[in-house]
């Protein structure tokens, strides 16, 4: 039994990884004892498709850094690039899932810049809009019967949309 556990195990699952690729073999798994890991490079969520693998000596993982107690139920090991990241559920679900940007638009008085409009994303992401005025445009804006307020505050509902 001991023999079994120590040498025909391991020269099994060496013989089984070198042999598996040639042999069509695959793994389900992300990284399993045939060494196959899945590659997720251009994104993976839980339940997608594994589209390609390549095989991972487990030594590789002899000197990883763990950054929490190591493999439990539910966990596997990673290889991932430096621009990658890992996110837990609970980061998951506070990532907002392609909302909209806020918009602010605002309405400058400036004759000499009149007709011109800037626009940026700020710090949060959110959407700036300045558009430059005259002083005529700018009372009509102000006055929330006219019907330059009514435009801008048309354009302003179809920009969130």
């Amino acid at each position: 039994m001991i023999i079994k556990l120590y040498v025909v195990g391991p020269l099994m699952r060496s013989l089984q990884a070198g042999l598996g690729g040639f042999l069509g073999g695959s793994s389900s798994q992300p990284l399993g004892l045939d060494g196959l890991a899945a590659v997720h490079h251009g994104g993976y969520g839980p339940g997608d498709a594994i589209s390609a693998t390549r095989y991972i000596h487990p030594a590789y993982f002899n000197n990883a850094s763990r950054f929490h107690s190591g493999i439990g139920p539910g966990e596997r090991p990673a290889i991932i690039k430096y621009d990658e990241s890992v996110l837990t559920p609970g980061e998951m679900q506070l990532a907002p899932a392609g909302a909209s940007p806020n918009i602010t638009f605002n309405v400058i008085e400036d004759s000499s810049r009149a007709g011109q409009r800037e626009q940026r994303r700020n710090g949060n992401g959110d959407i700036d809009i300045t558009q430059f005025v005259d002083a005529i445009t700018a009372k009509n804006a102000a006055n929330p019967g006219s019907s330059t307020s009514r435009v801008l505050s048309q354009r302003g509902q179809l920009a969130r949309r």
